[in-house]
């Protein structure tokens, strides 16, 4: 079972919250991660910085190892892939639709800083920070709006999310200054956290069964890593 899938068991009334908070360590370390990176490569060569940032993965991945307990097993073996899930409409709609939107939500991560130095004129060095920028947006997004959506529900606050984060994507085209391209990487990240880090409470929410969440879980996360594929091919440079 997917480790946030495991949270999101132990909560009812602020499952959102939970599993926002869970999600966040992932916006951490793309703050941590790349500024690591950054600063031992080029003193080091790339194999042990590549190594010394995996023995940090390790170290950390081992705590959270140590502590996760699965609240609810099921009586037989868990399943790789859940049909009964997809004959749900809501849960195959969800699916389709976050493959879709997904396919189009990280290419600021991984173009803004290319966009910032040969666009608008920054320097390397400033041009690659404003990715921790973008993940130091996530971070709080990750966080804040699932208080929200105590209110508001998770299912209402991702749609609120999904279409802010829209208009800010379209709006990256009118930037052309520092400030502006900051000011981007703040907002977009925020609200682009907040569409990570609620879609797993959803999924709970339309799971037949609490115990097929981790499946079901899986089962969405599969075409989201099938839409990282996509998005890989797309962004492929000869």
């Amino acid at each position: 079972m997917p480790s946030v899938a495991i949270v999101s068991t132990y909560f009812s009334t602020k499952r959102a919250l939970a599993v926002g908070l869970t999600s966040a360590g992932g916006s951490l370390s793309g703050i941590l991660y790349p500024i690591i990176f950054r600063r031992l490569h080029p003193p080091l060569d790339f194999g042990w910085t590549t190594r010394i940032i995996a023995f940090i993965v390790l170290a950390t991945q081992l705590i959270s190892l140590t502590i996760l307990r699965a609240r609810t097993i099921p009586n037989s073996p868990r399943a790789l892939l859940e049909p009964v899930a997809f004959k749900e409409t809501p849960f195959a709609l969800f699916t389709l639709g976050m493959f879709f939107f997904l396919n189009g939500l990280y290419a600021p991560y991984f173009y803004v800083p290319i966009y910032a130095e040969r666009i608008i004129g920054t320097s390397p060095d400033f041009a690659f920070y404003l990715l921790a920028i973008i993940n130091a947006g996530s971070f709080v997004g990750r966080v804040f709006p699932p208080l929200i959506a105590h209110r508001l529900g998770p299912f209402n606050t991702l749609l609120l999310c999904l279409f802010i984060t829209g208009i800010i994507g379209f709006a990256w085209m009118s930037v052309h200054s520092v400030a502006g391209i900051v000011v981007f990487s703040i907002f977009y990240g925020f609200f682009s956290g907040a569409v990570l880090a609620l879609p797993p409470t959803v999924i709970v929410a339309l799971s037949p069964d609490v115990r097929f969440a981790g499946v079901c879980g899986g089962d969405d996360d599969g075409g989201i890593e099938l839409d990282f594929g996509v998005e890989d091919i797309a962004s492929w440079e000869p």
